[in-house]
């Protein structure tokens, strides 16, 4: 089971920052969309910072990557 594990390390970490850039251009586009719809900047931008990133991706993004990097490698 450790042998599956270590195999899809790579690929979940990829996933997972996949996942998390598409939130970050998600939220780009929610703030583009909310200024042309006349929303005043300051509530816009607080908005886009609440949104784009979310910790639990961060943490599990770094966590996979740690595993990446310093985890022995599989044949």
């Amino acid at each position: 089971m450790l042998d599956n594990v270590m195999r899809l390390r790579e690929p979940a970490a990829w996933t997972v920052l996949a996942v998390t850039a598409a939130t970050i251009v998600l939220a780009v586009v929610r703030f583009v969309i909310a200024l042309g719809a006349g929303v005043h900047l300051a509530v816009a931008a607080q908005d886009m910072a609440l949104t784009a990133m979310n910790l639990t991706l961060v943490i599990l993004v770094v966590a996979l990557v740690w595993v990446c990097v310093f985890a022995a490698p599989t044949r």
